[in-house]
């Protein structure tokens, strides 16, 4: 690093800038994705989302996968690595969003396999009807009343509409996504969400709660009737 690009990343750093941005690379699940102000670094926690989707996809045949609200397309294409079996049709509201899922899926030589759609949740799928095999989501969940309190890296830096979630709960997002889901997906397959770590008791009776490496809740998993 020539000494103008490290002072540059200093004076950066001393904004409260995330690393992440500064370097535009995170590793996830493995692999380095390239990540911009655009889209939500990933964190650990989404991990299990994607522990959770590999343990529940056979590996036996083709299989079609949704990653809604994919924002740099990590979990949508650490699957597609995973699994060569795999198709992933990556969504996000925001074109700038798809733009990076798009390089990212390019760099990781799955393109073929990921293909990245703009447009609210499950709308760009609904006319398929239901021939996906599992949905894979991290939607924003953050509550109104929590967002303003957010670390400053966070609150001043990454996207506010990856993170803040719609109700009072939070979870506005989740519900029109399992509202729409039996429409695109085949019976018995999963829906797998992110959730916060204390929205869990609100998929009580409807889905399975999993918890982190913390031990806080951290996905609910859904099937399709």
């Amino acid at each position: 690093m020539a000494l103008a690009d490290y002072q540059n990343f200093v004076k950066r750093r001393q904004t409260g800038e995330p690393v992440a941005y500064i370097t535009g690379h995170r590793e996830f699940y493995g692999y380095d994705f390239e990540v911009t102000p655009d889209v939500l670094i990933p964190r650990p926690d989404t991990e299990l989302l994607v522990e959770a989707a590999l343990k529940r996809l056979p590996t036996d045949r083709p299989l079609r996968v949704i990653d809604v609200c994919t924002g740099s397309g990590c979990v949508g294409i650490a699957l597609a690595r995973e699994r060569p079996n795999l198709s992933v049709v990556a969504i996000d509201l925001s074109a700038e969003a798809a733009q990076v899922a798009q390089r990212n899926a390019l760099r990781h030589q799955v393109a073929h396999r990921v293909e990245v759609r703009v447009g609210n949740l499950l709308d760009p799928v609904l006319g398929e009807g239901p021939s996906f095999d599992l949905l894979v989501a991290n939607p924003p969940y953050i509550k109104p009343e929590a967002y303003p309190v957010l670390m400053p890296e966070v609150l001043n830096f990454e996207p506010q509409m990856a993170l803040l979630g719609m109700g009072a709960e939070g979870l506005g997002h989740h519900e029109q996504i399992l509202q729409k889901a039996c429409k695109v997906l085949k019976k018995g397959a999963f829906v797998l969400m992110e959730i916060g770590y204390d929205q869990g008791p609100f998929f009580e009776g409807i889905g399975k709660v999993m918890q982190d490496l913390a031990g806080q809740d951290r996905v609910v998993e859904i099937v399709c009737g």
